[in-house]
């Protein structure tokens, strides 16, 4: 029941229902609950995340350090909107570390490019230009593009002269 609560109380908001914020409380206690169902925790983190329940952050953010289910696709770009400085130094980090991959390395650069992480314009350059994972290259220089509006000609030549270059 608290499922199909938390995923109606989403679907609601999304057809306009106001008055919906105030169910924000009940949901965070019942993320909070010990023993809560995995499934349940995600509900409601998106019911939080589709309220713009920015309150909720704190609890977010702990429920995704230690999650038994992926909260990340969920959490991580609301806790980005809201501009949650918790987040930011672990993104930094997953750029950083080489075996950081898939989409917990694209939600790190989504995050950093949405809360304007100047600081980490040098990662994402050098990811662009040691990576050859097209998608991950891709999402670099859109973050990059993002944060730094000028001064990517010579990058975005780079780019271009390697990726026209005849195959050997």
């Amino acid at each position: 029941l608290q499922l199909q609560a938390a995923m109606a109380i989403t679907r609601a908001h999304q057809l306009g229902m106001s008055g919906l914020q105030e169910a924000a409380g009940p949901l965070m206690e019942t993320i909070d609950q010990a023993q809560q169902h995995p499934l349940v925790r995600l509900a409601c983190a998106g019911a939080l995340v589709e309220l713009d329940a920015r309150q909720s952050a704190p609890l977010l953010f702990n429920h995704w350090q230690r999650a038994e289910i992926d909260l990340a696709s969920v959490v991580e770009p609301a806790l980005a909107s809201w501009k949650y400085e918790a987040i930011r130094q672990i993104w930094r980090d997953r750029l950083r570390v080489s075996q950081t991959r898939g989409r917990s390395l694209q939600l790190a650069m989504e995050g950093l490019a949405e809360m304007s992480d100047r600081a980490s314009v040098t990662q994402l350059t050098e990811l662009l230009y040691t990576t050859s994972t097209p998608p991950v290259r891709l999402r670099a220089a859109q973050a990059l593009a993002d944060l730094q509006r000028t001064g990517l000609e010579a990058t975005a030549g780079h780019l271009m002269a390697q990726s026209t270059a005849p195959a050997r």
